[in-house]
């Protein structure tokens, strides 16, 4: 892979790095200047520099912003203050080139390979050019430089690692060029919303342009941005009615019914006079699993049995009307629909056009296992990941723009434990393989255990999907050892690595685990009744009991605190299914009490806003009580 190159050359030519808690900086041996290695070049040394920065004279303000986010980074790493200059000045002596200007560096750039957001940094006789065909590109060209050379780590948006050194040099000949291969890349995990950790990580999506609480304001511009609302939008396009529960929840209109096919393009010229930088256009199914809401007239009917008998037939035959009505107003835009629920399976004899995505969605698939590699049972998550997985192969062949909607969380449940990270990283490569253009992961935003370190891996593997394994599990020991503490990584992963082994025949969906698993249940039948056997819980305990004492920092230990959230959510659903599955069950009832007042005090210090999708966390807890029923009383 690239970045595997990247990092050889850092290695030759960059000093290690620090914690980013460190102060001062890094030591030279009798306090004499190093020598300039055989193929390097020096970039600052002694709190000294000899470059410059130059932008074009006509730069606009991002790329003036982004500027100075290199000086900013550049002068905390080397306590070297740069100058910023403009192309219009003459060249006096070595410079860092930002962004496309009249510099004789900018010739050797092939802009035309580089695409809307692909990159490059390369140098020319000792001078460094960061660059790409637009603002946003140049940013991604700005920090990944930070990152593949000078070592800066984008951990979090609030927790970094910047290194400090008092001699900084770079190999003398770099040329690397990034291209990402998913169009759209975007989560639903912790940092999604920060516009500026969102450009560090190379994130593109604005989501919904008409929604203050879900559109995503770039830090600077560019991205993939959905006119008004990015999901579940005929109802509002077809202006139908609500259902008596006030939303379209399992309501679907006639696709076939030219008024409804006329009101849907008078609002989707609507939203574009609203939105005129909208990159796509999402006209797809109101939510629901209901397939009887689907109308059944004898045209629709017609369309069902004419293309295999599904019922994605209906929409890719309306959104490919709409589609090709509107390409020459909107040659630009991309209409998007859903592959979900009734809609999963992909027509026959359908010519999806060019300027239509379909959007699958991995929903009721198991969570634990790679899809493609998951059992195909004959219910449950088995059959629908199997489902999933062959649509998925399908949809690729008919359609040149497949996106993807998927989860990395419990809906009902996020403090659940959720390890299944090389199942994570084997569905990107599937989508890699497959062709796919686009992936959302819809995640557990700021209330799972591991959610900072999922996050991190999901934005690094929507830029490079193929990622291989090695590579990859560096990444993750990497994040262990400087979010969670040095000596972290080894008892982090021998508990990721025993909680995947221990439930490894388990299969769960994204709405599973209200209770621990029976079967998974450890138990010891006794005389008086039946205890809990704790032997996979201590073991657990164990792995974390380590990771803290290895650690002093008291930021990494909250950290840590947070992390553990999940092995006593896991300890105190075993108690109470101990409880609701066994009549003569033996346990410490002020233990297990004690355990969730313990919890809740957890998950209020360490920031967590809702137990499961719609349910938040009380001020006051029953203790007595799942903690999706914390809020009620005895007699509710």
């Amino acid at each position: 892979m690239k970045r595997i190159l990247c990092l050889l050359l850092t290695l030759a030519f960059v000093l290690p790095m620090c914690s980013c808690l460190s102060q001062g900086t890094e030591p030279t041996a009798d306090d004499a200047v190093p020598p300039l290695r055989e193929g390097g070049m020096r970039l600052a040394v002694g709190g000294e520099s000899n470059y410059r920065v130059v932008i074009a004279a006509d730069a606009s303000e991002d790329v003036k912003k982004i500027a100075e986010e290199f000086v900013s980074y550049f002068e905390r790493i080397t306590s070297a203050k740069l100058d910023v200059v403009t192309d219009q000045e003459e060249v006096l002596g070595k410079e860092i080139v930002i962004g496309k200007t009249t510099r004789k560096i900018d010739a050797a750039v092939d802009y035309s390979a580089l695409g809307e957001e692909g990159y490059t940094y390369q140098t020319q006789d000792e001078n460094l050019l960061l660059t790409g065909n637009t603002d946003r590109a140049v940013a991604y060209a700005v920090y990944g430089f930070l990152e593949d050379r000078l070592g800066v780590r984008y951990w979090t948006p609030d927790y970094e690692t910047v290194p400090q050194k008092d001699v900084l040099d770079v190999a003398k000949k770099i040329s690397v060029t990034e291209t990402p291969l998913f169009w759209y890349r975007d989560m639903g995990e912790i940092g999604h919303n920060d516009p500026k950790w969102m450009v560090k990580m190379r994130l593109n999506s604005r989501q919904s342009l008409g929604s203050e609480n879900y559109r995503k304001n770039p830090f600077v511009g560019g991205g993939q941005g959905y006119a008004d609302w990015f999901v579940h939008t005929i109802g509002k396009l077809a202006e139908m009615e609500k259902n008596e529960s006030g939303n379209f929840f399992n309501v679907q209109p006639c696709l076939t019914d030219e008024n409804v096919y006329q009101t849907v393009l008078k609002n989707v010229r609507k939203w574009m006079e609203l939105y005129p930088d909208a990159t796509v256009v999402s006209i797809s199914q109101n939510d629901g699993t209901d397939e009887s809401a689907m109308c059944d007239c004898k045209n629709c009917t017609a369309i069902y049995e004419a293309h295999g008998h599904v019922q994605s037939a209906k929409w890719i035959w309306f959104v490919s009307k709409v589609a090709n009505e509107l390409k020459d107003e909107y040659p630009n835009l991309h209409f998007e629909t859903l592959a979900y629920n009734f809609t999963t399976m992909a027509p026959s004899g359908l010519e999806i056009p060019d300027n239509v995505i379909v959007r699958a969605t991995s929903a009721f698939a198991c969570m634990n296992h790679p899809y493609g590699k998951c059992g195909k049972g004959k219910s449950g998550p088995e059959k629908s990941t199997a489902k999933f997985y062959n649509s998925l192969l399908d949809w690729s062949e008919l359609c040149d723009n497949v996106f993807i909607w998927d989860y990395s969380t419990l809906f009902h449940n996020h403090w659940a434990p959720t390890t299944a990270f090389e199942a994570l990283r084997q569905n990107m490569n599937l989508y890699a393989k497959n062709g796919v253009k686009g992936v959302y992961m819809q995640g557990g935003d700021n209330n799972v255990s591991f959610g900072e370190m999922r996050a991190y891996l999901t934005a690094k593997l929507l830029w490079d999907p193929a990622m291989e394994q090695e590579e990859f599990d560096e990444l993750m020991e990497e994040f262990m050892e400087h979010y969670y503490g040095e000596g972290t990584s080894e008892p982090l992963t021998e508990y990721i690595n025993l909680y995947n082994d221990f439930h490894k025949d388990q299969h769960f969906h994204l709405y599973g685990r209200l209770f621990v698993d029976t079967s998974y249940l450890l138990v010891r039948e006794e005389k008086d009744g039946t205890h809990l056997d704790t032997t996979f819980i201590d073991q657990m305990k164990a792995c974390f009991d380590r990771a803290e004492e290895a650690v002093t920092d008291p930021v990494q230990k909250e950290h840590l605190r947070k992390a553990r959230v999940q092995v006593k959510f896991y300890e105190l659903l075993a108690l109470l299914t101990l409880e609701e599955e066994y009549e003569d069950a033996v346990f410490d009832l002020e233990y297990r009490r004690a355990l969730a007042h313990e919890l809740h005090e957890d998950v209020i210090a360490c920031g967590f806003t809702n137990y499961s999708e719609n349910v938040g966390i009380p001020k006051t807890i029953n203790p007595d009580n799942n903690p999706k029923l914390w809020h009620q009383t005895d007699a509710e």
